[in-house]
């Protein structure tokens, strides 16, 4: 059966706890920190106490090896207890159909900071495509990688993570499709293994078409913790991700008894993102903070959550959006001193300049006659942002580089009034100009922090060109 996220594992443990236990259960997400929350407290329902220190084996995903793991599945536990096997980062529900969402989860992952995770995900991919040694993957071999384009910020994650595994030997993690194996194994009615085995898997992508989902589904019990992204509104997925977040604050706050406004979560998500765990250490952090104060307002969440990595690259667009050079190579310099990646930040301002030539592209065909840069922000949602945008929403698709279709009304109207501040020529030589700094990067030794700031004086500061 499924069970959808906190009710779900609520509803499992609880069950777990009257003895009703099923053969196995798949702990289904996209956040690491809710995946191993769930499975510890399944865990403990099923071993409490001392038990698991005899009775529970976990195995790392790149240690995923069925001939091993199946015969200690089939083995009956010490003294009659019950037996556990974890099986974390599992790949058995892995099909060809699911290759396009793990490399976009990898991309997402190096664009949210986790390099670590973006490279697991990613070698993974290319052992399901064959390749075996990462020394064997030249440079010009890149162009033939999966989730390959050209001149795009998905290059810069592509190159990031190859050369993170070139520096610390990391090869390509092989891939068998053990389904068919784990299914034998389990039987269609669960009763393959001992009756007081229990198997735990915990992934972030399943095929449910796979015939050993469907058994599991039908014997066990798959609790699903993932937020579905694909051909749905950008508002839904949001709504998803807050609810997820909503649900991690009021665990948290119900054992301090406190409560937070709705401003002041709102404010705490914009400034933590769709992160569970650094949500939770900074709510954390706050109420302890708040010691005997009942209530989290948002003049609580200023005081102790600073300003984000999120932030300073959210500020550091919005300068070159606005042509603002004194305010962007402040943000520059912040960013490089957090250590940001200089290819990621490069990244992040030629996504600006795009949208900024998108919004110009906009202005000059559809809204020829309807745009003014001096109308209010309530003329603009009832003469363009209702009638032309939501339709031209409905036309572009959701992962297209350059859809500024995509981001909040008051965001594109800005976006729009910045775009008066650049001509077509200059942001069209702004994306040149960026493409020959990625490439100085890659091929010359002088530091890209030099690089970085050469190129925002250039791309803002026209008289500065050479």
């Amino acid at each position: 059966m499924e069970l959808a996220a906190a009710a779900g594992l609520k509803q499992t443990i609880s069950e777990i706890q009257k003895g009703k236990i099923l053969p196995v259960y798949v702990v289904l997400g996209d956040e690491n920190y809710v995946l191993k929350e769930a499975a510890q407290g399944m865990i403990a329902a099923l071993l409490p106490g001392k038990e698991k220190d005899l009775n529970l084996e976990v195995v790392e995903g790149a240690e995923e090896d069925w001939d091993r793991i199946i015969p200690a599945l089939q083995t009956y536990p010490w003294f009659g207890q019950r037996r556990v096997i974890v099986v974390k980062d599992t790949k058995v529900f892995f099909s060809k159909f699911l290759l396009e969402d793990v490399i976009a989860k990898s991309r997402i992952k190096y664009e949210t900071g986790n390099l670590a995770e973006a490279v697991k995900l990613y070698r993974f991919v290319l052992g399901h495509q064959g390749y075996q040694k990462i020394l064997d993957i030249a440079d010009e071999a890149f162009p033939q990688l999966p989730g390959y384009q050209p001149h795009s910020k998905t290059e810069v994650w592509l190159k990031a993570v190859i050369e993170e595994c070139r520096r610390k030997g990391l090869d390509p993690i092989p891939y068998e499709d053990n389904s068919e194996k784990l299914l034998k194994a389990l039987g269609r009615d669960g009763k393959g293994i001992p009756e007081k085995n229990t198997l735990i898997l915990v992934t972030d992508h399943v095929d449910r078409r796979k015939s050993l989902y469907k058994v599991i589904n039908e014997i066990g019990a798959v609790i699903d913790f993932s937020v579905s992204r694909t051909k749905r509104d950008a508002a839904e997925i949001e709504s998803d991700e807050k609810r997820i977040l909503f649900e991690q604050a009021e665990g948290l706050l119900k054992s301090a008894r406190k409560t937070i406004s709705k401003e002041a979560f709102e404010l705490l998500v914009n400034k933590t993102g769709f992160h569970v765990g650094v949500f939770r250490s900074e709510l954390e952090k706050i109420v302890v903070f708040l010691k005997d104060k009942p209530r989290i307002e948002p003049a609580d969440v200023d005081a102790m959550v600073g300003r984000t990595k999120e932030d300073s690259i959210f500020d550091l667009q919005r300068a070159v959006g606005r042509r603002d050079l004194k305010k962007a190579l402040h943000y520059l310099r912040d960013l490089l001193g957090q250590k940001e990646p200089p290819l990621a930040l490069l990244s992040g301002i030629s996504t600006e300049i795009r949208y900024l030539l998108a919004a110009k592209e906009f202005m000059a065909a559809e809204l020829k006659g309807k745009w003014n840069p001096r109308m209010s922000e309530e003329t603009f949602r009832k003469t363009v942002y209702f009638p032309v945008v939501l339709k031209k929403k409905k036309e572009i698709p959701e992962k297209s580089r350059a859809n500024i279709f995509k981001l909040p009304l008051n965001v594109l109207f800005e976006m729009l009034k910045n775009a008066e501040k650049y001509s077509a020529e200059e942001l069209q030589e702004g994306l040149s100009l960026l493409m020959r700094a990625d490439l100085k990067m890659k091929t010359l030794r002088t530091p890209p922090e030099t690089i970085l700031e050469e190129t925002l004086l250039t791309l803002l500061f026209p008289s500065f060109r050479k």
